[in-house]
């Protein structure tokens, strides 16, 4: 057993993995799962970051009772439903800007966060890039 927060990727692409090694190079994280409706995806993010299982279908791992929460790279657009599937499935979710594809999306990931009661994140990690800390300065 482990006293790391359980956490599972949603989405393998480039993001999915610049944030797998953040939660490597870290104490908190352990990613215990990943899913991907691509088969090569998930077998290969699998074997990348040392995860042990992958999940066939989204349903099959927000089922599973050790996944505490989950990290969601998955487009934009898809991001209310499977935002919402989590937190109604008992997942914590982190997600990166934007929340969602509009307003009206937002506004019901808002809706179903004040439901349940989950905790949820939205990050914005581009923020600390020179562009950006020049167009402040």
């Amino acid at each position: 057993m482990t006293d790391k927060v359980r956490l599972a990727s949603v989405g393998l692409g480039r993001w999915a993995r610049v944030l797998a090694r953040g939660a490597q190079r870290g104490e908190v994280i352990e990613l215990a799962s990943c899913f991907s409706r691509d088969e090569a995806k998930r077998e290969s993010f699998a074997q990348e970051f040392g995860i042990a299982r992958t999940a066939v279908t989204y349903e099959e791992l927000l089922a599973d009772p050790e996944i505490e929460g989950v990290i969601v790279t998955t487009p934009n657009d898809t991001h209310r439903d499977v935002i919402i599937q989590a937190l109604e499935a008992g997942k914590a979710v982190y997600t990166d800007k934007p929340i969602a594809h509009t307003l009206e999306d937002a506004n019901r990931i808002a809706a179903a966060v004040k439901d349940t009661g989950m905790v949820f994140a939205v990050g914005h990690s581009s923020r600390r890039l020179s562009g950006h800390r020049e167009m402040k300065r």
